[in-house]
């Protein structure tokens, strides 16, 4: 629908925020919405659980962005409680074409990323994978009882790829990534910097340009007392933590 001036914000009827996008070379606008304003700025939003459709729909644009211009960066927001295996694996092999052909992949995770949607949001290119302090990561063996039970020989070879991967992007052993997916294994944004799933977290920025004192400052002693980058938990209390 086009008009020829934006008076407000109109919200569409399944609550998605539609916005005004001025036509180019026109003094005409065009009410679109915020993930296809985002996409024109070749900025993805994967903030669901991935099934077929909607990695369907995210290799459709990432293909788009790589017929447009196969080397310009590519930003992509992760926030996603968990994917299927294989549009997940699609997805993967996706960005990694787009990183092959000269595209910088910069990822970030600003909530929840669990499973293969942790997986995914650690793809990005080497330097760019970022995350916000208060996200968390849950790395977690793929598949279903059910799926393992009709397809086990395959599930155990799709499983065998992803610690491979894994093993791959954090420059961690193979036998430390199957020991610690044994288990739901839990990661603040610091520690998954440590374990190597991610590059850096990203932190406010004072007027100046330096970055805001993350640490708590002593009462008594007036000093400030800068948090240690831990390691990951395991969900079952029992288990013991992954020694690096």
């Amino acid at each position: 629908m086009l008009t020829a001036e934006p008076r407000r914000v109109r919200v569409a009827r399944q609550a998605e925020p539609l916005m005004p996008w001025r036509i180019p070379n026109t003094q005409r606008f065009q009410w679109l919405s915020v993930r296809e304003l985002l996409l024109r700025e070749r900025i993805l939003m994967v903030s669901e659980y991935i099934d077929d459709n909607m990695a369907n729909a995210y290799l459709a644009m990432l293909l788009y962005l790589q017929s447009e211009d196969a080397k310009k960066p590519v930003q992509i927001y992760f926030s996603s409680p968990g994917a299927a295996l294989k549009p997940a694996l699609a997805l993967y092999d996706t960005i990694g074409q787009l990183k092959a052909k000269g595209c910088k992949v910069t990822t970030v995770s600003y909530s929840l990323c669990a499973g293969m949607g942790a997986f995914l949001a650690a793809a990005g290119s080497p330097g760019r994978r970022f995350a916000t302090p208060n996200s968390l990561f849950l790395l977690s063996k793929t598949g279903q009882a059910t799926e393992i039970e009709l397809e086990a020989k395959q599930m155990l070879r799709e499983s065998e790829r992803i610690e491979e991967e894994l093993s791959s992007i954090t420059g961690r052993p193979m036998e430390q990534i199957r020991k610690d997916l044994r288990r739901n294994f839990y990661l603040t944004a610091a520690e998954a910097v440590e374990y190597g799933l991610i590059d850096k977290v990203l932190v406010p920025e004072d007027d100046k340009g330096s970055k805001l004192d993350k640490g708590t400052r002593d009462p008594w002693s007036g000093q400030v007392v800068k948090p240690e980058v831990g390691f990951g938990v395991f969900a079952d209390p029992d288990q013991p933590r992954t020694a690096v």
